[in-house]
């Protein structure tokens, strides 16, 4: 919905023949309104993917533009924006004939092509912003202090009459303000072999797909994520299956949810595999895969367990530290992106 003017209203929404009114009162509608740079500006500049990594969000920026990723240096983008080259890229006496208008709208030459359209949301708030004298990022109440996205999760399945999901996002500020943003919100599926998201938020699961996958939802430099479940089938019996602790707990609620028949107990030379492997992230040698094998001893695979991870409080047994650290340590350098260069 976009106000045109102060007043009531009513929507009529009308779904297979059922229809419901909606009350709407529109008040402290402004002709010329205020855009706040934190607010407004940014996350549009966000949903164009101007300051992505593929743009003017590279590390050197584009074409002698630079803008940070994730909206995370907003002064900095100010000045880039508003200040740099003797504020070449904005016009305060004519708005509509600034550099950062005419790029995106493609009235002049743009690497980047196109990124909005003259009278969309994120032209018009751009144009506000210039034409109040491109202020710059606003005090501390502004800032963003969490995203709420409806529905964080869902369980979807193929023979639903309407497999498709409108995802709803607000944003929460510092002073208590409450905005919907959805149209303002990227939107990113994580795994597109199990459903597809537009850039309005509808999520849709794919005829093919199966399992579990989130849409990342970013707005204001801030990111969460609403969680989806495609069952395999209706119903999963767990025939066999045993909890031995809370973590099967979880595994069997899954299993069910996702109607996935878990595989049945390996044996003990896949799991002597496995264990090494998942722990210490190398393979069993010749000499202890043997042992493992031929010993009858009651509870060897968790006693194995406690070994890998060091549990046994035995300093002759407890032999892979040295391993596992090495092991874990370089899988998390890895998933937080560790680096030793200096900026």
């Amino acid at each position: 919905l976009r106000p045109t003017g102060n007043g009531q209203a009513e929507i009529t929404v009308t779904v297979d023949g059922a229809s419901h009114q909606v009350p709407v009162t529109v008040v402290g509608f402004q002709p010329r309104p205020k855009a706040g740079f934190l607010k407004l500006v940014m996350p549009m500049i966000t949903k164009v993917g101007c300051n992505l990594g593929a743009c003017h969000g590279l590390q050197n920026g584009k074409g002698g533009f630079k803008l940070s990723v994730f909206e995370s240096s907003p002064q900095e983008d100010h000045d880039a924006m508003a200040r740099a080259l003797q504020q070449r890229r904005i016009n305060l006496l004519d708005p509509e004939k600034s550099l950062l208008l005419q790029k995106p709208l493609r009235q002049i030459a743009h690497g980047g092509g196109q990124r909005f359209k003259r009278g969309s949301i994120a032209h018009e708030v751009l144009l506000a912003w210039i034409r109040n004298g491109a202020p710059g990022p606003e005090n501390e109440t502004a800032a963003l202090s969490k995203l709420i996205v409806t529905p964080p999760r869902r369980v979807m399945n193929h023979v639903d009459s309407h497999p498709h999901q409108q995802l709803r996002v607000e944003a929460v500020y510092a002073d208590g303000a409450v905005r919907d943003v959805t149209e303002w919100a990227k939107f990113d599926s994580v795994d597109k072999a199990v459903l597809d998201v537009s850039k309005s938020g509808l999520v849709a699961v794919n005829p093919k797909g199966r399992g579990q996958a989130a849409v990342m939802v970013r707005f204001g430099g801030r990111a969460e994520i609403s969680m989806f479940v495609v069952p395999y089938s209706k119903s999963a019996q767990l025939l066999n299956w045993k909890n031995n602790n809370f973590i099967d707990k979880l595994a069997a609620a899954k299993f069910k949810e996702l109607g996935i028949e878990p595989s049945p107990l390996c044996d003990d030379a896949t799991f002597l595999r496995r264990a090494y492997l998942d722990s210490i992230g190398k393979l069993p040698t010749v000499e202890e895969t043997r042992a493992f094998l031929k010993s009858k001893e009651s509870g060897k695979r968790a006693k194995l367990i406690d070994r890998l991870l060091g549990l046994t409080g035995d300093p002759k047994l407890d032999v892979y530290n040295d391993l596992y650290s090495a092991y874990w340590t370089l899988k998390w350098s890895d998933l937080m992106r560790n680096t030793s260069a200096i900026d």
